[in-house]
């Protein structure tokens, strides 16, 4: 069921553009957290990593001059402290329809040997940063410039060595997700009112669906059914975003929603029952994480109560952020620099910055 758009708030979107002097590997995560975190790199116990990156085949890039790297905004552990080890880079193209557990094999040609063998240093990383992402905070800067032609997967090589400190920092990644929604289920804390006649309290159930942008016109959906409420009555679904836990004279049970929107519901069947229907409504980035309280109401003309009307239970329950597509990324790694294949884990990368 489409409804108009209205009935959301309105919200401006805000549009984070690629610098022109930079990119990331998966592409787009300048100003875009990853929604996981990596083990391997810069870790003792892993010295080669390699990642294939289809993001950017298409888009030649000249001149890059560094390479750098960032710790998960939101995961930090014990073994995060700065660190020094012997870092090697190299850069090229691959077949990303033909890569595999093999290093030397997914390169279409010799790759770039862009920074000789030299000892670094990671940062401390081992307390969040004030911001969300990180900065890209841990910067090698090239021994000569690498122009990527763009006729082949871009790719990179590292080779990790003699890293003077023990575990792993956790390095920002991205997984996405094959789910074509995220949805959160509404969380009741408070009985609606007994109707004459049902055996139990008057409720409802909410959920919350993102589908995200890709569905401008029914992006996010509320998700409604009602229970035991009086028999073939309309229904109401009142939504705001505070819980106003509010006592009313004459209602028999506690008001929680003051609607700041209202959803029509259609009428209870002969059980009391209003069968669970998903309301559509456009996608509006701004509503990502705003948190909505639901109560559903109707009349109630066989209450002895002072206001014939039933109210139901309350739902709380925070709008999801929308599914990311796992991006076309792949890497592989292995504990010496002399493996020559090792596991290869699609669908996922490290998030690096490029930048002339």
């Amino acid at each position: 069921m489409h409804l108009k758009a209205h009935l959301l708030p309105a919200c401006l979107a805000l549009a984070a553009t690629a610098g022109a002097q930079s990119f990331t590997s998966p592409r787009g995560f300048l100003t875009v957290e990853g929604d996981s975190s990596h083990f391997a790199l810069f870790n003792p116990g892993y010295e080669r990593f390699q990642q294939i990156d289809d993001t950017w085949t298409g888009q030649p890039v000249q001149a890059l001059r560094t390479l750098s790297f960032r710790r998960d905004g939101a995961l930090v552990g014990q073994n995060g402290g700065p660190r020094t080890m012997q870092l090697t880079v190299d850069l090229g193209e691959a077949d990303w329809n033909s890569i595999s557990g093999g290093f030397a094999s997914n390169w279409v040609s010799t790759p770039t040997r862009v920074f000789t063998p030299k000892t670094v240093n990671q940062p401390d990383w081992s307390m969040l940063a004030a911001v969300t992402p990180a900065p890209f905070d841990f910067t090698v800067p090239f021994d000569t410039p690498f122009n990527y032609p763009g006729n082949h997967a871009f790719a990179f090589e590292l080779t990790i060595e003699n890293v003077a400190a023990n575990g792993s920092p956790e390095v920002d990644r991205e997984l996405g997700s094959s789910a074509s929604f995220n949805q959160d289920f509404g969380r009741s804390v408070d009985f609606g009112c007994l109707v004459n006649g049902q055996a139990l309290e008057m409720g409802h159930t909410l959920f919350l669906r993102n589908y995200g942008p890709s569905h401008p016109n029914f992006g996010m959906q509320f998700g409604v059914g009602v229970q035991y409420a009086p028999v073939r009555q309309n229904c109401i679904l009142n939504v705001a975003t505070t819980n106003a836990n509010l006592t009313v004279p004459g209602l028999c049970a506690r008001v929680h929603a003051i609607p700041q929107i209202t959803i029509p519901l259609g009428p209870s069947d002969g059980l009391g029952d209003v069968p669970q229907t998903f309301f559509d409504f456009p996608y509006f980035a701004a509503a990502v994480g705003v948190t909505f309280v639901t109560q559903a109401l109707a009349l109630d003309p066989g209450s002895t109560a002072g206001i014939q009307v039933a109210l139901s239970n309350d739902r709380t329950a925070t709008m999801p952020a929308a599914p990311r597509p796992s991006p076309r990324t792949a890497y592989i790694y292995a504990p010496f620099k002399t493996t020559q294949a090792a596991t290869l884990w699609r669908d996922r990368g490290v998030v690096v910055r490029f930048a002339r």
